[in-house]
């Protein structure tokens, strides 16, 4: 597991991510080398912040203790952290869709702490893409418009859904909530907007993600509640790459994985290290949405699934 990351041609790096393996005795520790198939369970994950970086920063820290207490029964260590309510273990399915939920309920009232916030006040929102790789099982959760792809055999298979004004569904529970839909020039996305003047100037361009919660009060017109699927993989899955939309802006997704396997191929023939070769991944997708132009922040996290001890720990 490996990630890449640049502030790109915008002011400030709002992105975040993690990269955690998550065991019942140790907990949260930082992950090292490729993604062991039967070892412990392993968590990639991409946050891209918007009106700040605090909603990804928090969430890149606590929503894998959330997991952990939700996974092994045993209590989230992160003081002053969100709790999972109730008690007994969940699957790893329902914890990851939980674990979004969770974290935001908490969020509503921590970003008005000043002990957590730079003015005591927080008005930030995050996208969100989490891979969590248990046994043979990937399971993906995503809020927002940052992506999950699987490379596949020999093609890219999408696992998230882009949470945005030209996906029907969304348009339509905007629409439903109370929300408008302003396009501001011809041919653009719409962008939410409330029918108060309680929404950010500009409005979003995505209908779920986490924070942003002047569009979830008085109306709540986005949604925190992620988009989860699982899949079982097969022998001939070789990597998973999560992206914020500074990529999926100007690479598509074959665009995207042919740079990651042909970054792979070139540095096997230099080392079978796990880490060097997803960091040699993500960096050849990072670099390769420069080069095309993005003007966003740019985040990319690959998980090298290893099936039988290929690739060397770190």
């Amino acid at each position: 597991m490996a990630a890449a990351a640049t502030r790109g041609r915008k002011a400030a790096m709002e992105d975040r991510h993690v990269l955690v393996a998550l065991d019942p005795s140790r907990g949260v520790s930082q992950a090292q080398g490729a993604v062991g198939l039967q070892q412990q369970v392993s968590v990639g994950g991409v946050f891209d912040g918007h009106a700040g970086y605090a909603t990804a920063a928090y969430a890149a820290q606590h929503i894998p203790h959330l997991l952990h207490e939700a996974l092994s029964g045993r209590p989230n260590r992160a003081q002053g952290g969100p709790r999972v309510p109730g008690r007994g273990l969940l699957n790893p399915c329902s914890a990851l869709a939980a674990s979004f939920t969770w974290f935001d309920r908490w969020w509503a009232d921590a970003r008005c702490d000043p002990s957590l916030t730079e003015h005591g006040w927080d008005d930030s929102g995050s996208t969100a893409v989490v891979g969590l790789v248990s046994g043979q099982h990937l399971i993906v959760a995503n809020a927002g418009d940052s992506i999950a792809l699987l490379a596949r055999g020999g093609s890219g298979q999408r696992l998230s859904v882009e949470h945005r004004l030209d996906n029907a569904a969304e348009a339509e529970r905007v629409l439903e909530a109370g929300g408008r839909l302003v396009a501001f020039k011809p041919g653009a996305v719409p962008r939410v907007m409330g029918t108060s003047n309680q929404t950010r100037f500009k409005g979003s361009m995505v209908t779920r993600s986490l924070g942003d919660f002047a569009f979830k009060h008085p109306q709540a017109l986005l949604s925190a509640e992620p988009h989860v699927t699982q899949q079982e993989l097969a022998p001939s899955d070789r990597l998973v790459v999560l992206t914020s939309d500074g990529v999926t802006d100007v690479l598509p997704d074959d665009d995207m994985l042919g740079v990651a396997m042909r970054a792979l191929e070139q540095t096997q023939n230099c080392t079978n290290s796990g880490s060097a070769l997803a960091k040699a991944a993500a960096m050849a997708i990072m670099t390769a949405a420069m080069e095309a132009g993005s003007h966003d922040n740019i985040t990319v996290v690959t998980m090298l699934l290893d099936w039988g001890g290929e690739y060397a720990t770190d």
